[in-house]
Parts: C-alpha cells; structure tokens; sequence
C-alpha cells in the first residue's frame, strides 16, 4: 500500500470517479487507502477483460496474501467471500479506479425478484454478476456461509419489486442506496 514517509497519503491525482486505462497507469499508488469524512476509499486494478460499472459490487481477485488489496473484479464462485467494495467509476479493462470500502454509497446496484426487498437485509455479491443479491432471496445455508464474508452491504431502504428493470421479473435490478462495510487493512 503506497503512503507517505510520516504516514498515509493525503493528496491524490484523481477525484473519487476518475480511472485510468492501464495505459495511463497507477497514478495513485494501487491499493492506496483515502478517507474523506466517514467514508473510505481504496485505489485498486480492474482486474477483468471488460469495464467495471459504476455502482457495481466487486471482489479481491488475488490470491496472493502480499497483493490482497489490489486487484478486483466481477463476483465469480472462488472469491464471493471477499467483497472489496462498490466501484465509484467505470473502471476500464485492466485499468485503474476507486472503490468505497465503508460508508453510505447512493447508488449501489441491487437485484431484485418477484418480491420487494426490505430495508435493513444485508446484501452479498452472487456469482458472475454485477449486482448484490438480498439475505431475504437466499436460503438460510446460503445465508450462513455468506454471514462469514469479510464485506458486506446493508440495504437503507425498502426497494418495490415493481421498481426493478426487469418490471418484477426474476432478474430485475436496480440502483439504492446502502451501507458499505467493507474496511479491511
């Protein structure tokens, strides 16, 4: 993690939305930590062959214990239990952006089903997909071993499932706010 000689970093290149295309770079010094009142940010690689979407949930793709907070990408089975945080801009392929790891997130993306989704669930990411799916729309197993994630996102409000995209359908998704908790050093 990149800091300064008497302690962590304090001035950045980019504003929270920026990214950069591998081309241009790390300018920020990947898994580089930033806070800006109550929430967290961390600078990290986009490690996937297309852009992450802004609002989308992404996890630690490393499994390298030194590079742990560098490298992120789309949910897939191997890595759920390691949710890093909520994109802040469309990360290019390969390329370089922020991530809220705790704080109150506007707009994060949200799947919903035939039924609303309550304020207050925690929400998980689900596999190979860009949205987090509720506590309320998976089985109690599932539910289980998700609770031993070392991320999580609380939805703040309640979400109709006629809100969706997706009109109700069984893959809907919508934009929410929600507590990221996230923060891992």
């Amino acid at each position: 993690m990149s800091q300064a000689a008497n302690g962590p970093k304090t001035l950045f290149l980019t504003q929270l939305t920026d990214v950069k295309t591998a081309a241009l770079g790390d300018v920020e010094g990947i898994g580089t930590l930033r806070q800006e009142g109550d929430k967290w940010y961390r600078w990290v690689k986009n490690s996937e062959s297309s852009a992450l979407v802004a609002g989308m949930p992404v996890c630690y793709q490393s499994a390298d214990a030194e590079a742990y907070h560098e490298s992120v990408g789309i949910p897939a089975s191997a890595d759920l239990n390691t949710l890093a945080g909520i994109s802040m801009g469309a990360i290019p392929a390969l390329g370089f952006g922020w991530i809220e790891i705790e704080g109150y997130h506007a707009s994060i993306l949200f799947s919903i089903g035939k039924t609303d989704i309550t304020a207050g669930i925690n929400a998980y990411p689900a596999d190979t997909v860009s949205y987090l799916v509720g506590s309320d729309q998976q089985s109690a197993t599932q539910v289980s071993v998700l609770n031993q994630m070392i991320g999580r996102v609380q939805l703040l409000v309640s979400i109709a499932s006629s809100t969706a995209s997706g009109g109700g359908s069984d893959a809907g998704t919508t934009a929410a706010g929600g507590w990221i908790h996230c923060l891992t050093v």
